[in-house]
């Protein structure tokens, strides 16, 4: 495993990490929705880390203009389970760029977090980002957080959300 320290990571769409202290560790999915660029997350709770959706226990929303997890009504935690404190400490680490606590480790598993792909190339798998999608995900992130226009400092995306397209101008 190696250290998650690209902040585009929790939203390339395949993320896999574990927040690990050596005393206590969670292994959390940020996965986007098939259809639309929602972002959810899931906890793993089970014992078979390979069975998605048997194992791992649905925590919340993933807004990566604000760095939040958002709970919602199918949530399995509330926001003061160690489960979601744990997530969103990490999350805010990796965006504020902070040093972590001796012994804290935020680690990736190796593979591409947006097309899943096993990573051989060291700068990306420090990055946690093949170089094709990294390439794809500044895209997609530069036309995101355009904030030219106020209404599209949002961070409620209505289009993915309604089905609906919206004209901001």
């Amino acid at each position: 495993m190696s250290t998650v320290t690209d902040y585009s990571f929790f939203s390339a769409g395949k993320a896999c990490f574990t927040v690990d202290n050596g005393r206590k560790h969670y292994t959390y999915i940020v996965q986007k929705h098939k259809s639309s660029d929602i972002l959810f997350v899931r906890v793993f709770t089970g014992s078979d880390n390979t069975a998605y959706f048997t194992h791992y226990s649905y925590l919340g929303m993933f807004d990566p203009a604000l760095g939040e997890i958002r709970i919602t009504a199918k949530s399995r935690f509330g926001m003061t389970s160690a489960e979601f404190k744990a997530c969103q400490w990490a999350i805010t680490q990796v965006r504020d760029k902070k040093t972590l606590p001796d012994g804290w480790h935020i680690r990736h598993e190796g593979r591409c977090c947006k097309c899943g792909r096993k990573l051989t190339n060291p700068e990306s798998i420090k990055a946690g980002i093949g170089p094709e999608c990294a390439g794809k995900t500044k895209k997609v992130q530069a036309l995101a957080f355009n904030t030219d226009n106020p209404l599209k400092q949002s961070s409620f995306d209505f289009q993915a959300f309604t089905g609906r397209e919206v004209n901001y101008d």
